[in-house]
């Protein structure tokens, strides 16, 4: 009888085992699946290039999520020229946060009627932004660039607490029935390209229509800031047509920034603070390059390394003079074993040589 009991439990036992190991298999299963969905939704922004201390290549290299929220890493980066990984660089990293470099911003807003739910949150973020950038640097500068109908430059780069203390100059234009978006990203770019020796950014704040400018103007001004050497994040509010913003992610994209959505007028304080963030999470990205230019034109991607994939970044073209070109960098331990293995016996054999020689 106990011996009937004893077997009971231990059929029971066996049929839990099963049980329990299918629940693990699934479980793993769904985490391996998940790891390329998660590196598939990472982007790579290459921000900017400085080419004036060759053959140290310096980058500005931002890395996102899905979400549009800063991903940060300190290692796992690598350079690309037309396509080619380039091997063997030495690689330094620094986080931008702690280079205490000076930064020019422009915020552009969209003042039409519809952004009436939108526009105390935006005055906030603003501030919070210029806060931020004061904190990061004092040497920094804010813009404000407000439209509708019309462009109008409510103040230009200046100290961001003195911007931030006036912010009620945002206000709705009630009777506006137009909006020239891309009219005022070409002013605000022409902004911020006044001071080439710094890093330059646009925040978009638009629900993405404009009123005479149709997709190839789009991918213009995208290009022009790319070539300006300024990067467009935007912010896009448009909860009743989300397909309007195309025209922004567009500029985002091509100029190497992100583009965020609001869907409804709760969501600017989060995005706005995504965007802030975003700021003063980019890495500081220095390449050694190996081979001298040849003053031609070419096209720099800069991957992070996630999980099992290489991210790359939008191609950014630039032309490289002629320049001494830095060391390779240093070999792993198994090279010099081998360097001093091989030199090793390399003496034996001599001295076999001179042996013999001295022998006969």
């Amino acid at each position: 009888m106990h011996e009937a009991a004893d077997r009971a439990r231990t059929l029971r036992a066996g049929q839990g085992r099963p049980g329990i190991a299918l629940w693990l298999g699934l479980l793993l299963g769904a985490l391996l699946a998940a790891r390329p969905a998660v590196a598939d939704d990472l982007k790579v922004h290459l921000e900017g290039v400085v080419a004036d201390k060759l053959p140290l290549l310096k980058t500005y290299v931002t890395i996102v999520d899905g979400d549009g929220k800063p991903v940060r890493a300190n290692n796992g980066y690598k350079l690309h020229i037309d396509q080619v990984e380039q091997k063997d660089l030495t690689v330094q990293f620094q986080p931008f946060a702690e280079s205490k470099e000076p930064m020019d911003v422009v915020m552009v807003v969209q003042l039409s009627p519809v952004m009436e739910p939108a526009i105390r949150h935006v005055r906030d973020g603003i501030q919070k932004l210029a806060k931020a950038l004061v904190k990061g640097n004092a040497e920094s500068k804010l813009a404000i660039i407000g439209y509708a109908s019309e462009v109008k430059r409510l103040e230009d780069l200046n100290r961001p607490n003195e911007v931030a203390r006036d912010l009620e100059k945002l206000q709705i234009e009630q009777d506006a029935s137009e909006v020239r978006m891309v009219e005022a990203v070409r002013v605000a770019i022409d902004l911020a390209r006044e001071h080439g020796d710094r890093r330059r950014r646009v925040i978009l704040f638009s629900d993405g229509i404009d009123a005479n400018q149709g997709k190839e103007a789009y991918a213009d001004v995208g290009r022009k800031a790319q070539q300006a050497g300024v990067v467009l994040d935007s912010i896009g509010f448009a909860p009743f047509e989300p397909g309007r913003l195309r025209s922004v992610i567009e500029i985002s994209r091509i100029s190497g920034g992100t583009a965020r959505r609001c869907r409804t007028a709760e969501d600017v304080p989060a995005n706005f603070a995504q965007v802030t963030d975003g700021l003063f999470s980019t890495a500081i990205v220095t390449f050694g390059l190996t081979t001298s230019g040849d003053n031609a034109q070419h096209a720099f991607q800069v991957s992070y390394h996630s999980g099992r994939e290489d991210v790359l970044s939008e191609p950014l073209q630039l032309q490289l003079p002629p320049f001494e070109p830095a060391d390779p960098a240093g070999h792993g331990w198994l090279f010099w074993v081998g360097v001093v293995g091989g030199g090793l016996l390399g003496i034996i054999i001599l001295l076999f040589i001179i042996g013999k020689i001295m022998g006969g």
